[in-house]
Formats: structure tokens, C-alpha cells, sequence
């Protein structure tokens, strides 16, 4: 695999200011001109979308400092999870790898070489399923040099290999017998307990995550490992309340470093002490919890709609 020859994807909504700054950080990072870019944009949700998917647009074909950019304007809305997986799959059609970002995540100088460095070292490992630019602020990373392995992959700012995302049953087929299964829940949650729920509601429920489908198939893929950064290379600017599908937060802010020299272990293993900070970190959301229940009492949908009429109307709150 050449390393110079894996492409990023960005994926972009409606969200021109954020778009901006991701792609001036990634055309800033070393290696950027000899980056091909794809950049995906999906379609407005309801017409008062369409002005800023137009703005967003814009941005994007204006984009410069890689090699090449590649601009896909989606007609129709299709949501982040099928984006995510159409575009993906549709690049890794014809590349060994991809580099992802989202229009939130902004990267540091060293995170193409980073992720390129970590392709080429762990392309025949399939222990390794995932890279991650983003580095919880946690406790305990320095004693792991440069990078450690834990069992969760990362969203923000990702690569993987085409091997390994083919391997995912987007359908998450053996569902009913993990769910069953109290050990394997266990294992596959050690890393958060956030995410049993999350991959309950989005089998069970109305989520469109692609990356918790993608986690399931690390976990059914031999329970393999994401590398992940010491120090992040990756930070995410959508923590603002701007997004489809998170809400104003400092839980995740970290500080992004400027290496751009990384070693890399002769071992893969799992940071063991990393996976219990980074379940320490995630939680069991009570929101996830009380929709499984709902769900499961048949009452989901009207308390959903409750949900949304208190939330969505402010009078209602005061």
C-alpha cells in the first residue's frame, strides 16, 4: 500500500463556518499536497435547510492546498449514517484506505502523517480494525509512549483499511444471539457503557449511526483494536449545540499537539488501564436507558413526542 495514495473524505452538512475551518487545519497538516480529497455533502432535511447546504457547498468547492478535491452534492438528504457508509464504501472502491473527517473535527499538523504512518504499519494486522485522531482527556496515556490499542473506535477523525470495512454486516445479523449473550455484552461495552445502548437503540430504535455498527463489527471481528494517539491530533469544533446529533458540551475538549514524529509498538495489545478510563469517561447514559425501556414498554413513540413538544417549545418549560 502507498501511503501518499490514501485519500481523505470529508462529510458536510449544512454547516459552512465549521466546513471552513475543518478543511484550512487539514490543508495545513503536513502532506496535504499530495492529498486527494473527497468531499460529501448531503442534501437539506427541509427547506429551511437549503440556504446553508448551499453556503456549505460553496465552501467545499472552493476548497484548495490538496492535490485534487472531489466534490459529491448529495439531491436528497440521506442522514449521516448512510452518507457515511455510501461514501466510504464508494471510495474504498477504489483505494486500500480512507482518512475520514466530519465538518466538525478540526486536525492537528501531524494527523495525516500520523494516519498515514499507522495504514501502512498495521495493513496485514487485522487485530488493528480502526485508527483514531481523537484522544480522550484522560488519565494514565503518557506511560503508553505514542499510541496505545483500545477496544472502541473513534469518529473523530478515523481511518481504516477496505479489508476491514468490508467485513462489517451493516445489518448487524448476529444481533439477537450477542444480545442474549451476558458475557459478550460485558466484553463488547468494557470500553464504555455507552455503547450496549447505543447499538440497542440503533437495532431496536430509530438511530442512523454508522459508527456503532462499525464498533459492532470490530467487536464480532475478533474483538479487534483501535489505535489511538497519546496526544490528540484531532479535536472536535461541532461540540456547540450546531449539530444533527450532539448538543453543547466541554466534556471532550482536549488540547491538539503539534508532533508530527510518532513510534509505533512491536506488540499490539490492549491498554488495559486505558479501557477502564475510557470506560470511566463513557458512562450509561440515562437518556439511552429510559428510550430501551420505553421502547420495550411500547411507550416509546408518545414519550418521544413529549420529548420533543417540552424541548422544542420553550414557553412550555417556563
Amino acid at each position: 500500500m502507498n501511503a501518499m495514495d490514501v485519500p481523505v473524505i470529508v462529510f458536510a452538512y449544512k454547516r459552512p463556518d465549521h466546513l471552513r475551518k475543518t478543511l484550512a487545519a487539514l490543508a495545513a497538516s503536513k502532506g496535504a499536497k499530495d492529498t486527494d480529497v473527497f468531499i460529501f455533502c448531503d442534501g437539506p432535511r427541509k427547506p429551511a435547510d437549503a440556504d446553508a447546504v448551499a453556503r456549505t457547498r460553496k465552501v467545499a468547492q472552493n476548497a484548495n492546498g490538496f492535490r485534487s478535491v472531489f466534490v459529491c452534492a448529495a439531491e436528497a438528504n440521506q442522514g449521516l449514517g448512510p452518507s457515511v457508509i455510501a461514501g466510504v464504501s464508494r471510495v474504498l472502491a477504489e483505494h486500500d484506505a480512507v482518512i475520514v473527517v466530519e465538518d466538525d473535527v478540526e486536525v492537528a499538523p501531524g494527523f495525516l502523517t500520523f494516519m498515514r504512518e499507522s495504514l501502512t504499519r498495521y495493513h496485514h494486522d487485522r487485530r488493528v480494525f480502526s485508527v483514531a485522531g481523537y484522544a480522550l482527556p484522560v488519565e494514565g496515556r503518557e506511560a503508553f509512549g505514542d499510541v496505545f490499542f483500545v477496544p472502541r473506535i473513534c469518529s473523530w477523525g478515523w481511518a481504516t483499511w477496505r479489508d476491514r470495512w468490508r467485513s462489517v454486516d451493516w445489518d448487524a445479523s448476529s444481533y439477537q444471539s450477542f444480545i442474549n449473550d451476558r458475557r459478550a455484552r460485558a466484553e463488547f461495552s468494557r470500553a464504555g457503557r455507552d455503547m450496549l445502548d447505543m447499538l440497542v437503540n440503533q437495532i431496536e430504535g430509530e438511530a442512523e449511526s454508522w459508527a456503532i455498527r462499525f464498533d459492532f463489527g470490530r467487536f464480532v471481528n475478533g474483538d479487534a483494536l483501535t489505535l489511538y494517539p497519546v496526544q490528540s491530533l484531532a479535536q472536535n469544533i461541532g461540540a456547540d449545540g450546531s449539530g444533527q446529533h450532539q448538543g453543547s458540551t466541554t466534556h471532550y475538549e482536549t488540547q491538539v499537539c503539534s508532533q508530527i514524529h510518532f513510534e509505533f509498538p512491536q506488540q499490539v495489545r490492549e491498554a488495559e488501564s486505558m479501557t477502564r478510563e475510557f470506560a470511566r469517561f463513557y458512562p450509561r447514559p440515562w437518556p439511552s436507558r429510559l428510550a430501551i425501556w420505553a421502547r420495550r414498554l411500547h411507550v416509546h413513540g408518545p414519550m418521544r413526542d413529549l420529548f420533543r413538544y417540552v424541548f422544542d417549545n420553550p414557553k412550555v418549560r417556563t
